[in-house]
């Protein structure tokens, strides 16, 4: 199945991939506003289906991660993006779970030369395919919080939705336009033409 394909079998089937840095559309994969909260990788077909979405984002030789190794590190993630955007001290348990991930990988820089043109690689050194695809979305939550852009890292503005989103706009409120986004401007605009 091609990238198009698996995208829009993902989002027919619920999973919402926004295009976000790995460890936020990962995050993303629960839906904190419901009661209970709705699991969006909650089996197998899912959480290979993620992983197999968020292809890109990987390097050569990711694969399926284990589900359950998928939602502890989603798990700790959450906890570090919300205290983040809540400005609340960094979970220490949660820092313990995304250090090991990070560390469940080697990434071994390289630099060759391609017809007399400098060109870096990275070789990455995994025990499985799986465990590299959590080392990767672990760097990436790493990233988001201490890069360049963390202090875009934002929570959707609707009340309704629980999704991270990383504002490269800084007037960006919503996780996705066609989403949350949308569903504002409609119910703006209906306030707007209602009669008084």
């Amino acid at each position: 199945m091609s990238i198009p394909t698996i995208k829009h079998a993902a989002r027919d089937a619920g999973l919402v991939v926004a295009g976000e840095p790995l460890a936020v559309d990962l995050a993303d994969t629960i839906k904190m506003s419901f009661d209970p909260p709705r699991d969006l990788i909650q089996d197998l077909q899912r959480n290979e289906m993620f992983w197999r979405v968020e292809q890109s984002q990987l390097p050569d030789g990711a694969g399926v991660a284990d589900l359950e190794n998928t939602k502890q590190l989603r798990a700790a993630i959450r906890k570090l993006f919300d205290a983040k955007v809540d400005g609340a001290p960094l979970d220490a348990d949660a820092l313990l779970v995304i250090n090991k991930y990070a560390a469940a990988a080697i990434a071994q820089p390289q630099l060759s030369v391609t017809e007399q043109s400098p060109v870096a690689r990275v070789n990455w050194i995994s025990e499985t395919p799986g465990d590299l695809s959590l080392a990767v979305a672990a760097r990436s939550a790493i990233d988001v919080v201490t890069g360049p852009n963390a202090g875009r890292l934002r929570r959707c503005a609707s009340h309704t939705c629980s999704m991270f989103f990383v504002a490269l706009n800084a007037k960006r409120q919503w996780c996705t336009p066609d989403g949350c986004g949308n569903r504002e401007r409609v119910a703006r605009h209906a306030r707007a033409t209602v009669p008084a």
